[in-house]
C-alpha cells in the first residue's frame, strides 16, 4: 500500500449517481513483456507526474455479476453508462458512452479475507483505437485501465455486500490507485503490460442529487428566502412604528 491521504464527502445511502475523483502522484512505473519484467518503453509519463481520474457512475444502472454471487461476502457489479476522464503527466484520455469499448465495475467486500476486511474497488478500462498513447507499444490492440481500491481492515465500513449502499471514503483506512496501459496482437498474445502506481492518494466520492431532489432544494431555498424577507419587513415595520411613537 502507498502513503495515503483522503477527504470525504457525506454519501447518501439512497443516492444512485456519484462522482468519484481520485488524485495522486506517480511513484513507480514497471513494465512486463509476456509476464517477465522488462525495460520501460518510451513514455510521456514520468515519476512525480500528477494523476487525476474523474468517473461518473450510476448504481441504478448496475448489473450483478454471477462471479461471486454465491459468496455472501463479495459482489461484483458492472456499471453501464459510466464516463471516465484521465489526466496523467502529459497524457489525457476520456472514455464512456456512446463509444465505450471497455467496461466499468465495482467490487464490494463485506468481512472478506479471514472475516475482517471490507472493501470497495472500482475498475475502469477501455480499448482506445486512436493515439496519441502514453506508452510507445507495438500491437494493434491497446488497453488502458484504472484501478482504485478502498480497504478497511476493521470490518466496520460495510454491513453487507449490496450496491444499495456506497460507504463514504472516510469509512476506509487504506486505499490504492494505479493505471496501466497494455498492448496485444490480434489474437490476444504478445502481451506488453505497463503499470503506473500512485502515492499521496486523495479520494472524494460525491452523490449527485436526482432532479426531484434539486427541485425540493430549490423550493426549500425559496421558502427560506421568503421567510427571511418576511422577517426583514417585520423588523423594518417595528423600527418605523417605534420611531413614530417617539416623535
Amino acid at each position: 500500500m502507498c502513503a495515503i491521504y483522503a477527504t470525504a464527502s457525506a454519501v447518501d445511502a439512497h443516492a444512485a449517481k456519484y462522482v468519484l475523483t481520485a488524485t495522486g502522484t506517480v511513484s513507480t512505473i514497471t513494465s512486463y513483456y509476456l509476464s517477465n519484467p522488462t525495460n520501460n518503453p518510451p513514455t510521456v509519463i514520468k515519476i512525480g507526474d500528477p494523476f487525476k481520474v474523474v468517473a461518473r457512475f450510476d448504481t441504478a444502472a448496475s448489473t450483478l455479476s454471477p462471479t461471486f454471487d454465491l459468496d455472501p461476502k463479495i459482489n461484483i457489479y458492472w456499471l453501464s453508462g459510466t464516463s471516465v476522464s484521465v489526466n496523467i503527466g502529459g497524457y489525457a484520455s476520456t472514455f464512456g458512452p456512446p463509444d465505450y469499448t471497455g467496461s466499468s465495475s465495482i467490487q464490494i467486500w463485506n468481512n472478506n479475507s479471514s472475516g475482517s476486511t471490507d472493501a470497495q474497488g472500482w475498475s475502469f478500462y477501455d480499448y482506445p483505437t486512436e493515439g496519441p498513447y502514453p506508452f510507445d507499444l507495438p500491437g494493434p490492440r491497446k488497453q488502458e485501465n484504472i484501478s482504485l481500491n478502498l480497504f478497511d481492515n476493521t470490518g466496520s465500513a460495510r454491513s453487507h455486500d449490496l450496491i444499495s449502499y456506497i460507504a463514504p471514503v472516510s469509512a476506509f483506512n487504506y486505499r490504492s490507485l494505479s493505471y496501466s496501459f497494455n498492448s496485444y496482437n490480434s489474437s490476444g498474445g504478445d502481451q506488453r503490460f505497463n503499470l503506473v502506481d500512485m502515492s499521496n492518494v486523495v479520494v472524494t466520492l460525491t452523490p449527485v442529487p436526482e432532479p426531484e431532489i434539486w427541485g425540493l432544494m430549490i423550493v426549500g431555498f425559496a421558502l427560506i428566502g421568503g421567510e427571511w424577507r418576511s422577517r426583514l419587513r417585520k423588523a423594518a415595520l417595528a423600527v418605523s412604528y417605534s420611531y413614530y411613537r417617539e416623535m
